[in-house]
């Protein structure tokens, strides 16, 4: 904690004066990595213990094997994808065993398999590695910026896209797997996304969708989740609870049996889908603030639960949030300020 681990590339003497912290392991620049996404630890098999990451730039799935050298972590980074390119966001392990990461629009996926017919898919969209069999596949398509992938604790998966704002679960179809509505869409862009499960959190809490929100909203989002269908009684008791006499603005009435009228977020198209859904058809209910700032460069952009219950939150922070509409080089860029905030 406290430790900088900035970046001194630009000038500034300021922050030549701060005592950089190095790294465990150093992603050579467009040797073995340009920009390297957030890492799984496996926990099986002849690697467990080591470290994944993805890479959106450079493509593919790295390694990264640590030791502990008198007292101190150090580690070096290998290929673990071989035969395979393509950009690689956040990489999430299943309770299936597989790894789950998502690839946006204007990228190719090319892998080559040790058994059946390579991989060649233009699609932005969900994809699967099977360990078993050591193929990749198309899981569900989603575009054009897809994002966040997590599981909950019964399994089901959801998923979002970052430019749109749209969060899905993510459901058998026919042969395959789809993207289904999760929540009425509030705010964009979108990145990270979670499952609260952790003892240090309230009960009531537990088992409900986060997301990360890094333009407008400022913050991270709560949506209570219902799992078990469509059921009027624990819906209205749901909202009630969470908003009591001043329902969210925006959305329809939602007539209840009795004939009392609920406003309920989202356009009569999602109203529809929540009102037909049925047992592990998921939908979720927004709730109030569960975190904002009123700091304008406050950027959350990943959430993440650790092993002892906290929650943690990478802050991009930054002024400057566009693609490439600033010089690299604009003294706007903040190399200072980015953190991880444990909640």
């Amino acid at each position: 904690p406290g430790k900088f681990y900035g970046f001194k590339g630009i000038v500034d003497e300021q922050m030549r004066k701060l005592e950089e912290t190095p790294p465990v392991v150093w992603l050579p620049q467009d040797e073995i990595g340009n920009s390297p996404t957030e890492p799984a630890l496996l926990i099986e098999g002849p690697y467990a213990g080591h470290m994944i990451h993805g890479d959106v730039y450079h493509g593919g799935i790295k390694r990264v094997f640590m030791e502990r050298v008198n007292g101190a972590l150090q580690g070096a980074v290998l290929r673990f994808s071989g035969g395979f390119q393509g950009g690689v966001n956040r990489i999430t392990r299943g309770p299936d065993g597989a790894l789950y990461w998502q690839s946006g629009v204007f990228f190719h996926n090319a892998h080559e398999h040790p058994w059946g017919a390579p991989l060649h898919s233009g699609a932005s969209a969900m994809f699967r590695f099977d360990p078993r069999r050591y193929a990749v596949s198309v899981h569900a398509g989603n575009s054009p910026n897809p994002h966040g992938v997590c599981f909950d604790g019964w399994g089901y998966q959801y998923a979002n896209d970052g430019t749109g704002g749209r969060s899905y679960q993510v459901r058998p179809n026919d042969k395959g797997f789809k993207m289904h509505q999760l929540v009425h869409k509030e705010v964009r862009p979108v990145a990270g996304s979670g499952i609260i499960s952790s003892a240090n959190f309230p009960e009531e809490m537990q088992g409900d969708y986060i997301l990360a929100n890094t333009i407008g909203y400022l913050g991270i989002k709560r949506y209570k989740l219902f799992r078990d269908g469509y059921d009027e009684a624990a819906l209205a008791a749901a909202m009630s609870k969470a908003w009591g006499e001043n329902p969210p603005s925006g959305g329809t009435e939602l007539k209840m049996a009795d004939g009392t009228m609920k406003k309920f977020p989202g356009d009569k198209k999602f109203q529809d889908r929540v009102k037909s859904a049925k047992r592990g058809e998921v939908f979720g209910m927004p709730t109030p603030d569960f975190l904002r700032s009123d700091d304008k460069n406050f950027r959350p952009s990943d959430v993440e639960f650790g092993s002892d219950g906290a929650l943690y939150i990478s802050d991009w922070h930054n002024v400057i949030i566009g693609h490439m509409q600033h010089n690299i080089r604009d003294p706007n860029r903040d190399h200072k300020h980015g953190r991880v905030y444990r909640v």
